[in-house]
Formats: C-alpha cells, structure tokens, sequence
C-alpha cells in the first residue's frame, strides 16, 4: 500500500491497523529514505537509511534510530563496520575498504538477500 502522510513522507509498503507495519520503503520530503522493517508507525527492526549526500547506515534500528552492530557507508564508499548508539557512528569503528558500485546499491540487495534467507530459516526451523 502507499501512503503520502500530511508532511510529506511518502511510505509504500505493508500495513496492520492502519500503521505501517512489516516491510516498506519510507521516503523523506528532502528526499532521504529508510528501506527496512515497521512496527506501529515506526521504524524498528532492521533496515538502511539512505541520506541525500549519498551515506548509507545499515543495521538495526530501536524507535527509528540505528543501535547495535552496523554497517556506515561514506558518500565516497568508504565502509566501516562498528556500532551505533542512538544513531550516532562509534569513532572506533573499523574501516574496511571502499565499495565500488556499478548500476544498482549491491548493500540494499544483500540486505535483502540476508532478509529472504532469514525468513526461509524461521519458516524451516518453526516446521
């Protein structure tokens, strides 16, 4: 489903009692977006901020701010791997090296992957 809220944000994606709740793609008037996991009208579970320079955090998020193990990608592709605390970047984290992308964000596609395998994982474990 897509929605456009009153200042704004255009989300598209599943819902549950009106809210956004499961998987979607949340795009921000300035053009940045969160593509992940909702819960009641938040951002909460796992998922990638994509800002308008260019930056990319991937990871967990608590009431839409990124905690725990991550992954912060620089406008230039520089990735360093580390965690994050109420959306702030811990200064030790570990850089890795630059990514070079060609045509299509390969991070959102093995964020995806990554999502499907563990979906398959929960469904085989629970049989």
């Amino acid at each position: 489903m897509t929605i456009t809220n009153p200042n704004g944000e255009k989300y598209d994606g599943e819902m549950k009692d009106g809210k956004m709740h499961g998987q979607g793609i949340l795009i921000n008037p300035d053009g940045s977006k969160y593509i992940g996991e909702f819960k009641d009208d938040k951002m909460q579970g796992h998922g990638m901020f994509i800002n308008t320079n260019g930056s990319k955090c991937i990871g967990s998020i608590s009431d839409g701010k990124m905690v725990g193990q991550g992954i912060y990608v620089n406008p230039d592709g520089e990735q360093f791997i580390g965690e994050f605390k109420n959306n702030d970047i811990n200064r030790k984290m570990i850089f890795t090296n630059k990514i070079y992308v060609q045509g299509s964000d390969i991070l959102l596609l093995l964020w995806f992957i990554f999502r499907i395998l563990q979906s398959i994982m929960i469904t085989f474990m629970s049989s």
